[in-house]
């Protein structure tokens, strides 16, 4: 339908065309009523050929014209002419994004100026349930004011029919070669071709997370002055947006911060589940960002030193590629980071800050990384680079400590678009990021060596590993490779050739089992720890870390014997490990077997020659509260403390610190404690029992009870102690005596002696001082290590009070005799 200068639709008088295309054409008019200037778009007439059509365009344009706000254009009216659709909107003085544009960058100024508000205008839409779909160039218009204002939200959904023909629309990849042709027919598929996410592309169904793909387009356009995926044909245009991907903005234009770089990839993730999930999430990322270059927090990039990167497009990633349930402390038996600076000849500029950290990899076609390949990883790569030596490396914990802070939930996976953010918060000054990925049983790790405080990308390169069993070596080239790029080789590698399967194991099942077990074991969950970790060394019986590691599971749940023996299994392999590890398991033999006092040497000097070991932290602690010539609950707290600073994820200290913490009546640090890690995961059993010992303390023991009660309903009996004591204070007795009788009939080995323990308390309150003492007595049989002497002592120091208040004098006499002789060195200060 053509209109003439002078021709009238109702009350709008057509005073000049302004434009035409597929959507219809566009003429600028006079609106008689309100006297203003309006643009007028003619649709096509088919629209509304049917009542079902007509019912469906008005509902939809009701909702587009329903949008309110400054950087959408107005819909001010819906209505027909002779059978003809139109639409009267807000008239726009200014220039399209295209003629703005053209084909050179934006600067970079401008670039935020136009994309923050394209963001915003798109967010709005989004929350009000309007989806744009044909973002583009020429949608998007900026006024003499610079006001930014996008067009024809919602018409490419008007535009579409009920349903698409899927045999024509559905499936791109099996009609390349076939009817290619199809695809381009007019009506088969919506919006305009460079601009369209794979999605749509494919002709299949869209929502919002479409426009958000498109807007990753468009700043990619505006940052490059190139379109990414425009090729000579439609139909090789759609096959590159679903299959190739773009040229890295930063080989195109060297004033683009790699941040930057980042926030726009991720917009074009082929897959919707990893873009942007909304697009004020978006708009976010970039206001920081412009923030930080701002203030000078990240500054544009004066040259990039880069290895061509050699991406290769990537397959969804299978999920039985080492399922690894890794957390930070994967290979946290190596991750002590030593003072060892930078060379300042390094082939690099030396920044302000010459740490080494491995911030993360996305795991491509694996959103949630359920196999904790990044994790697994981050630890593997960070061993290497420590081991190795000659870069001062940050640990994985504090990386992890640092993603926690940042990412709104604590159990999202990692999102390269913070990494800066992590980096900076970690105290990085070189952050390697990246993605990984598989083809078949091939895995793809595509890598960054970025300098934070310049923002400059340092190198990119490529590595790949034929199958899951090559993994180690996988890690081993990364690390070369940050060495090399780094300039750190020679004299400067303090290991060198440090092999990272021959120091762990090169078998990715144990290793798998030993990552999990390390989870079950800090989550205080023994029996699961000591299954997977009895299958880690089942699977490599030479995988000296895994036997430390189960006696640990070992001894907490109360197989003191069975710890020793494990260790010293263990014992003719710790030579794959670093010598200051040796250090380390030895200690723990000793202290085991009873000769705390070498042990106790051994850690001390350990510490100041490697002070940044959480083991050797965690393993004098045990010491100090488990030795009555080394106790001090003082020094409990200092070391544990250490260890949470070093590796905050080594939450079995929670245990011994909350209890160091009360001791002091420093409620206020115990309850900080507790906040902090309730916020992670307030479901975490060590977390739980941190939380009971405190309202214990506080007297609050029907809280306690509640949770008991809660606990006993899941099957977890990690704090069944506490809740007794709970009970007990509370003046229910029997139902104190009940949970400790109960735990003696389930409990092993001085886990055991425990519950005996346990149980005597609700019988002295009873008057039931016999059996009271008979308890306390098979308590302290059942203390047999020589590691839990002290409590052997402690049991026959009570059975002592028992019997000088019945007037048992010599029994009494008797029962400090048998003290004496478990632990000469007990004292009353102990516990």
């Amino acid at each position: 339908m053509a209109l003439k200068t002078g021709d009238r639709l109702g009350p709008y008088e057509i005073l000049s065309p302004i434009g035409a295309g597929g959507m219809g054409e566009v003429y600028r008019a006079h609106d008689t009523k309100l006297n203003r200037t309006v643009a007028v778009k003619i649709l096509p007439k088919d629209m509304t050929g049917n009542q079902e059509r007509r019912l469906r365009f008005e509902r939809e344009a009701q909702a587009a014209a329903a949008l309110n706000h400054p950087n959408i254009a107005v819909i001010h009216e819906v209505n027909e002419h002779c059978g003809n659709p139109y639409l009267v909107m807000e008239y726009i003085e200014g220039k399209t994004l295209r003629e703005i544009v053209g084909d050179r960058p934006l600067p970079l100024k401008d670039w935020f100026r136009l994309s923050i508000p394209i963001a915003d205008g798109l967010a709005h839409a989004h929350k009000n349930g309007i989806a744009h779909r044909d973002l583009k160039l020429d949608n998007v218009m900026v006024t003499g004011e610079n006001q930014v204002k996008i067009l024809d939200f919602g018409l490419a959904k008007l535009l579409e029919p009920e349903s698409l023909d899927h045999e024509q629309a559905r499936d791109l990849h099996s009609r390349l070669n076939t009817i290619s042709q199809e695809l381009t027919r007019a009506g088969k598929v919506y919006g305009t071709a460079a601009y369209m996410s794979p999605e749509q592309a494919r002709g299949e169904a869209v929502d919002h997370r479409t426009d958000i793909f498109s807007l990753g387009v468009l700043l990619y356009q505006m940052a490059s002055g190139q379109a990414p995926f425009q090729r000579d044909s439609q139909i090789e245009t759609l096959h590159s947006i679903i299959k190739e991907d773009p040229k890295p903005l930063h080989e195109i234009n060297a004033e683009i911060p790699i941040e930057a770089e980042r926030v726009v990839r991720k917009a074009m993730e082929k897959e919707r589940e990893r873009r942007y999930q909304h697009a004020d999430e978006m708009a976010t990322d970039l206001r920081n960002l412009q923030r930080d270059l701002d203030s000078g927090r990240v500054t544009v990039p004066a040259s990039t030193v880069s290895i061509p990167s050699r991406r290769t497009p990537w397959l969804p990633i299978a999920a039985s590629v080492v399922g690894i349930a890794a957390v930070a402390a994967a290979a946290a038996f190596f991750l002590g980071r030593g003072e060892r600076p930078i060379s300042a000849t390094a082939p690099v500029p030396v920044t302000e800050n010459s740490t080494v950290g491995v911030v993360g990899f996305e795991t491509v076609g694996d959103p949630a990384d359920t196999g904790n390949l990044n994790r697994m990883l981050m630890s593997l790569i960070t061993t290497d680079l420590v081991e190795s030596g000659g870069l001062d490396v940050i640990s994985v914990s504090r990386v992890l400590s640092a993603q926690r802070e940042i990412l709104p939930d604590p159990g999202s996976p990692f999102d390269a678009a913070v990494a800066t953010q992590v980096a900076r918060r970690a105290g990085i000054g070189r952050m390697l990021v990246g993605q990984v990925g598989s083809r078949g049983s091939q895995l793809f790790l595509n890598a960054e060596l970025v300098d934070v405080v310049r923002g400059t990308a340092l190198a990119s390169f490529t590595k790949t590993a034929e199958s899951e069993a090559e993994l180690f070596a996988l890690a081993d080239s990364i690390a070369e490779e940050v060495r090399r790029i780094l300039g750190v080789s020679g004299e400067k590698v303090t290991q060198p050739g440090f092999d990272l399967a021959a120091a762990l194991t090169s078998s990715p099942e144990a290793y798998r089992h030993y990552s999990e077990g390390l989870t079950r074991l800090h989550q205080q969950s023994f029996i699961d720890a000591i299954e997977h970790l009895e299958r880690a060394v089942q699977a490599d019986p030479t995988f000296a870390l895994a036997y430390y590691r189960l006696a640990f599971a070992q001894g907490w749940y109360g197989l003191d014997q069975e710890s020793v023996a494990t260790l010293e299994k263990g014992l003719e392999h710790i030579d794959r490990l670093p010598v200051r590890w040796q250090i380390v398991y030895r200690a723990s033999l000793d202290h085991r077997r009873g000769n705390e006092q070498a042990a106790y040497e051994a850690l001390t000097e350990l510490i100041e020659s490697s002070p940044e070991i959480p083991e050797a932290y965690y393993d004098l602690g045990e010491i100090s509260v488990h030795s009555s010539r080394h106790y001090d609950l003082g020094k409990v707290r200092e070391l544990n403390e250490r260890v949470l600073e070093l590796d905050p994820t080594y939450k079995i200290v929670l245990f011994h610190l909350t209890d160091a913490y009360i001791s002091a009546e420093d409620l206020e640090s115990a309850q900080a404690l507790v906040d902090r890690y309730q916020r992670e995961d307030p479901d975490d059993p060590a977390v739980r029992g941190a939380e009971i010992a405190l309202l214990n303390a506080r007297g609050e023991y029907r809280k306690v009870i509640a949770i008991g009660l809660a606990m006993f309903k899941r099957k977890e009996r990690q704090a069944l102690g506490r809740i007794a004591s709970a009970y007990m204070l509370d003046g229910q007795w029997d139902r104190a005596y009940e949970i400790a009788d109960a735990e003696v009939r389930s409990s092993i080995g001085f886990m055991q002696g425990l519950a005996y323990s346990m149980r005597a308390g609700p019988q002295i309150y009873q008057g039931r001082l016999r059996e009271a003492a008979e308890d306390l007595e098979l308590a302290a049989a059942r203390m047999g290590n020589t590691e839990t002497q002290a409590f052997g002592a402690f049991f026959h120091t009570r059975r002592a009070l028992i019997f000088q208040a019945a007037r048992e004098y010599r029994t009494a006499e008797m029962a400090v005799r048998d003290a004496i002789r478990i632990d000469p060195y007990y004292g009353p200060g102990y516990f």
